[in-house]
This record gives structure tokens, sequence and C-alpha cells, in this order.
């Protein structure tokens, strides 16, 4: 998919991915042919909607920009039920060539306490080595709150790691360690 992308600036179709391991793709569907390619709505040549997200210009090494961030709930953007799930959405925007696969962590601290939403970003179906530069990329994580998680506020830090070495975050003086503080979420 990143040769075709890189030539194309679109995804190739999928036809038949029910096969798990394999897919059946091609360059161009026919009429009434349904693409089923798992990352078509995730990889973009053309920026996402972002109407709810919260827009921030996280730089990573001058090769990957954070350009928006959103904690979905049912309680909201900033207040969580222990017990419940809550997604973290990630919006990308790649600017440079990345030759190494990429982790996303989340962190959910406060003190004496963190939750952890480390993860492959697009649960690895387009690792970022694939990236090219003018792609956005959408990445969705479910995180569970234990239900015996200390109520109380609890700050957001996001950042880019491979094995135990984070990747760098340029120009900010908020970041601490090459992770970036989003914000404050309540857990009740």
């Amino acid at each position: 998919n990143s040769r075709f992308r890189l030539d194309q600036k679109k995804n190739l179709y999928v036809l038949d991915d029910q096969k798990g391991r394999y897919m059946l793709a091609t360059s161009k569907a026919l009429p009434g042919e349904a693409d089923t390619n798992p990352i078509s709505s995730k990889v973009k040549s053309t920026p996402f909607d972002m109407a709810n997200a919260n827009p921030v210009t996280i730089n990573f090494d001058d090769k990957l920009h954070l350009i928006g961030w959103e904690i979905r709930s049912k309680k909201g953007s900033t207040s969580l039920n222990a017990g419940e799930k809550a997604t973290f959405v990630a919006y990308f925007r790649c600017v440079q060539k990345v030759v190494a696969n990429y982790d996303l962590f989340i962190h959910i601290d406060m003190p004496g306490e963190r939750l952890r939403g480390d993860h492959t970003v697009l649960a690895d179906l387009y690792p970022s080595s694939h990236w090219m530069p003018g792609d956005y990329v959408i990445d969705e994580h479910e995180l569970t709150i234990p239900a015996r998680q200390k109520k109380g506020s609890y700050a957001v830090q996001v950042g880019l790691f491979k094995n135990n070495k984070r990747m760098p975050i340029i120009g900010s003086e908020k970041a601490v360690e090459n992770a970036f503080p989003l914000t404050h979420v309540q857990i009740e």
C-alpha cells in the first residue's frame, strides 16, 4: 500500500479481507465493488475533519507532527469514570520519512499512579515507517479505566517511542523527557 500511495496518492482498494492474514487488493475498484481496506479511513493525503479535536502542534524530530487529539468517553473529554472505557484519538501529519516503527504512549498520571495506554499506532496495520510526507493519520486507542482506580485529577501526556527510546520533541518548552503534557482529566 505504501508504494501505491507514493505513486498514486491514495490507498489500494481491498476487495476481500475475509481470509485474515491475506487481502485481495487492486489499484482500481470496478463499479459496485466496495473498498474494505482497513486503513482507508485512517490514512489520507488530505486533513481529517477535526471539528471535535483539540488542536496542537507537537513536532516529533521534524518527521511527524501531532496536530490534534481527543478523549472520547461517556462523560466527555475532561472527566472519566472508573470501570469504563475511553478512547484516545491522535491526529498526525507526516512531514518527513520515518525510518523506524514507533509506538504511541499515553500516560495518565497523578502522584503515585500511572495508567498506561502504550500501543502500536494503527494496531500495526500501517507502521510509521510506511508513512510518507503529506500523509494524515488518525489513531484511535481504547483504554479501560480500572474499576478501582483512585479518584482525582490526572495529567495526560503523550509521546512516541521505539523500544526504550523516545522520539525527540523539538521546539517545545512544555515537553519533559520527550513527553508532552496535553491536559488534565478527572477520574471519578
